[in-house]
């Protein structure tokens, strides 16, 4: 996977790495600089990038940061 990666990017294997998201769905916390953001983890995007819906119901693309599951 590693070594064919710079030719078919993240996309080839998006359909595996749902399969297994531990996140999607789940209550998350997200560390910033500026401070942090909750919301629900909703899943990856075909670049690889975390959707989150924040507590405040906006959408939030996640592409680096510190992020946990929270308990509810």
């Amino acid at each position: 996977m590693f070594a064919s990666y710079a030719e078919t990017g993240f996309y080839a294997y998006r359909d595996d790495w749902r399969a297994a998201d531990y996140l999607r769905g789940r209550a998350v916390r997200l560390d910033e600089a500026g401070g942090y953001v909750t919301g629900t983890a909703l899943g990856i995007e075909a670049d690889g990038a975390l959707l989150i819906e924040t507590a405040l119901g906006s959408r939030r693309r996640v592409v680096a940061g510190d992020v946990s599951v929270r308990s509810v």
